[in-house]
């Protein structure tokens, strides 16, 4: 018996296919050749690439960028998904843009779309405007690793948005998180203070004397009980 597994392989490949998905071009390597053998060797296909040419940037004023990233995947797969393919999101902070696997197309969008809202008035009641902020900030990117693709390079006025854009994002995620660890602290003291007076409240029933003997008389009285602990 025959076994088929459909196959999905993604990541950073560390390698390029084609001399063109280089920006400083170049002629065919060693590297490229044993790439584009072992694809060919287990049947992969590489999804065309939505959203931007490249998926890696040295982030350099010497800009170098190159496509070692990506999703593979067997003809099985796409046989299941035959509409899937890949969209590189915005690249905040990395060197590598984020790549998106996408099997339903315009269906998944549209359903993506509506979450979307539903996840902004939640981000906005749970964390107020923090999510709002880097969202717009993710739009900053998306717009000039546009700019530096249609353009082969960023203006040095662009150069400077992009660092200062990069430095409000990465504040603003570690004021998230410093955010999101407050939470969970409170909830945790919360938690623990309950905790504390239930072991309190048992201790002291467990602890407290309602009577004993005094001078060969049993009593019930607080202060000449505590009188005869003392004595």
């Amino acid at each position: 018996m025959l076994l088929v597994f459909t196959l999905v392989v993604g990541g950073d490949f560390n390698e390029i296919r084609f001399y063109n998905e280089r920006s400083s071009g170049g002629a065919c390597t060693n590297g490229m050749e044993r790439f584009n053998r072992s694809i060919a060797t287990h049947e992969l296909i590489d999804l065309p690439l939505m959203g931007a040419t490249y998926t890696w940037n040295n982030n350099q004023v010497q800009n170098i960028r190159s496509r070692i990233d990506g999703f593979l995947v067997s003809p099985e797969w796409e046989t299941v998904y035959p509409t899937v393919t890949q969209i590189a999101l915005s690249r905040p902070c990395s060197h590598h843009c984020p790549l998106a696997l996408l099997c339903e197309g315009f269906i998944l969008c549209k359903k993506l779309q509506a979450l979307k809202e539903k996840l902004k008035i939640w981000s906005k009641e749970e964390f107020g405007q923090v999510d709002r902020q880097l969202e717009d900030l993710e739009e900053i990117f998306t717009q000039l690793d546009a700019e530096e693709d249609a353009n082969n390079g960023l203006t040095e006025a662009q150069w400077n948005q992009r660092l200062k854009a990069r430095q409000d994002y990465c504040n603003l995620v570690i004021l998230e998180a410093e955010s999101r660890a407050k939470v969970e602290t409170m909830k945790g003291m919360d938690k623990n203070t309950k905790n504390f007076h239930k072991i309190a409240s048992y201790r002291r029933s467990k602890n407290h004397i309602a009577k004993i003997k005094v001078n060969g008389q049993m009593t019930m009285d607080q202060a000449e009980i505590k009188g005869g602990i003392v004595d």
